[in-house]
């Protein structure tokens, strides 16, 4: 939750078809270019045909992904729980929250790759008293992999740059208004000013669908949603601390 307010955490959630208005021609395009490295890397190509849906994730009372956005150093940054930026892009699989938080194991980050067909993941963050609109994405290859007998590591970036000509550059969220204006709007996202984090999985199963996430959230964070700590939105379904109830109802 975010250190200045005292408002529950809302995540509101949204899955998207070819039969919504979201932009599935523009998300084909941008990650046109990964395919040849999921082939290469041994991945299923199909995935992208046949999964045709999308997840769209927004926190809202959170921090965001805070920390220093240029550099991709892990090892060397000294307090990991005020550095989310680089732990969440950087740290894969290492805990950087406190054991009382929501979700402290570490192992939602690399979950947001596994469950998208293209292994990948957007997002857009506002940092609690920092910057806001800081897109990136990731895609968590399953292995090193060559093409045209030049290999490489294991992560591709949705990013700017630090330099182009550096054979090595370092990866930057993306930051000019006009291009996440556009972004924003063709994949649905709501997010203003608030501190937090909207994250957009792209080429998910049919499977995840409104009950089976509400159902999910609840046996995962039901005393947080009855102490009023969270409030939870699936495709406009509204799960607090005075309807829980009703809703399992309506689940079972």
């Amino acid at each position: 939750p975010s250190t200045n307010s005292l408002r529950p955490v809302k995540l509101k959630i949204n899955i998207y078809d070819e039969t919504s208005d979201f932009d599935f021609k523009k998300l084909d395009l941008i990650t046109k270019g990964i395919k040849p490295c999921l082939k290469a890397a041994g991945h299923d190509l199909e995935l992208l045909k046949t999964n045709r849906n999308v997840l769209l994730i927004e926190e809202f009372s959170t921090t965001g992904l805070t920390g220093n956005t240029d550099n991709s150093e892990y090892e060397n940054i000294q307090n990991p729980k005020y550095e989310k930026w680089i732990s969440f892009w950087y740290g894969e699989g290492l805990q950087n929250k406190n054991l009382r938080d929501l979700g402290s194991r570490g192992q939602g980050k690399i979950t947001y790759n596994m469950i998208s067909g293209s292994s990948s993941v957007f997002a857009l963050s506002n940092q609690e008293d920092g910057n806001n609109n800081l897109l990136f994405g990731k895609c968590e290859l399953k292995k090193t992999y060559t093409i045209q007998k030049k290999s490489y590591a294991y992560k591709a970036y949705y990013c700017d740059v630090d330099n182009i000509n550096d054979p090595d550059p370092q990866p930057l969220p993306i930051r000019d208004p006009k291009f996440i204006s556009n972004f924003k709007k063709s994949f649905k996202i709501t997010r203003d000013k608030e501190s937090g984090t909207s994250w957009l999985i792209p080429y998910v199963s049919g499977s995840f669908n409104s009950e089976n996430i509400i159902t999910s959230f609840i046996k995962e964070f039901y005393i947080a949603i009855v102490q009023g700590i969270l409030i939870l939105e699936v495709n406009g379904t509204r799960v607090d601390s005075y309807n829980i109830i009703d809703i399992l109802d309506d689940c079972n």
